[in-house]
C-alpha cells in the first residue's frame, strides 16, 4: 500500500506495478493506455488496474489523496 498525494504532479504507473486504486479524499482522474474511457474516482470508491498498460493518475482538487495497492481479487474495472 502506498499513499499519494495527486494536487502536484500526475502520476505514471506501468503495466503490473499495482493492481489496485483506492481514493482516499478528493477526486482523482485516472486515464489508461489501452481504455478508450477515462474514470473519476471520489473518496471510498476503487478500481481494478490489472488490465491497463500504462495508467496516469491526476488529482482534480487541491487536496487530492490515492492509495496504489496490490489487491489479489477484485472484479475487472469495478467502481466499488
Amino acid at each position: 500500500m502506498m499513499q499519494h498525494a495527486l494536487s502536484q504532479q500526475p502520476i505514471r504507473i506501468e503495466n503490473g506495478q499495482y493492481q489496485s486504486i483506492q481514493c482516499l479524499g478528493g477526486t482523482v482522474w485516472l486515464t489508461c493506455a489501452n481504455d478508450d474511457h477515462d474514470y473519476f474516482l471520489t473518496a471510498g470508491e476503487s478500481l481494478n488496474l490489472r488490465c491497463c498498460e500504462g495508467v496516469v493518475l491526476s488529482g482534480i482538487e487541491k487536496n487530492t489523496v490515492a492509495d496504489l495497492q496490490d489487491l489479489a481479487v477484485i472484479p475487472e474495472y469495478a467502481i466499488v
